[in-house]
């Protein structure tokens, strides 16, 4: 699918189930809208390149299908904004080559082979309890490079135990944080009040903290029973 060269600011606006077999060239003119639809990439292992040109309202994008026969390799070329939706990533290898991504939830969910790349991105997840960055499934390979993750609200941060993430950052003023995990660094905003839950049993391992809290702003770092949680720096 190319808009390229389309012109009197077009409208894709689609309100169920879309599924494109190749690449993807949006233009920074349109207007992409719909209602709770979804936007799915699958391919048969082709490698195209994704430009999204604007940002999409009342879609969610799926990369690979949740069969695991679609395995396909895209790779972003411009930003990603779905703020108020969801990204899911069932299968195949995704790059997001160092571009912007701002979402409500970024799934990586299933059993299915999943390679991620990162690159040096910047992925914002405005998620409510539940959603955020959501690593629950399995056989993924992550290569986080240089990559920020940003959890805003009160997202969760369930990171399914890989090692290495790069840098990330809980911004917002509740937070879960599931798995035991390796990061570069992981930081709390100094400016905010929060409450930072470990899932128990669990530790996470990083080479940089910052936890300071500031003035008017405690940060409280508690776990999600009784059985105890760890931080450990490397």
């Amino acid at each position: 699918m190319d808009w390229t060269g389309a012109t009197n600011t077009p409208d894709f606006k689609h309100n169920a189930t879309l599924n494109v077999y190749g690449a993807y060239t949006g233009i920074a003119g349109m207007t992409n809208s719909g209602n709770n639809s979804y936007l799915i990439f699958r391919n048969n292992s082709q490698t195209v390149n994704i430009t999204f040109g604007a940002a999409f309202a009342g879609t969610h994008i799926n990369f690979g299908s949740d069969s695991g026969v679609n395995l396909g390799n895209w790779t972003l070329l411009d930003t990603l904004v779905i703020s108020l939706n969801q990204i899911a990533f069932y299968a195949g290898t995704l790059n997001t080559n160092g571009q912007i991504i701002n979402c409500r939830n970024f799934l990586i969910s299933l059993a299915h082979t999943k390679v991620l790349t990162t690159g040096a991105s910047i992925i914002n997840c405005s998620g409510t309890a539940g959603t955020g960055f959501d690593y629950t499934g399995t056989n993924l390979t992550l290569t986080a490079n240089t990559a920020t993750i940003n959890i805003s609200g009160t997202g969760t941060f369930t990171g399914g135990g890989i090692t290495t993430y790069h840098d990330v950052n809980l911004n917002g003023t509740a937070h879960t944080i599931s798995g035991s995990n390796t990061f570069n660094s992981f930081n709390l905003a100094s400016g905010v009040t929060q409450t930072i839950k470990f899932t128990d049993g669990t530790t996470q391992t990083a080479t940089t903290y910052e936890l300071s809290g500031s003035a008017g702003h405690v940060h409280t770092l508690q776990g999600t029973g009784a059985a105890g949680w760890y931080l450990t720096k490397v």
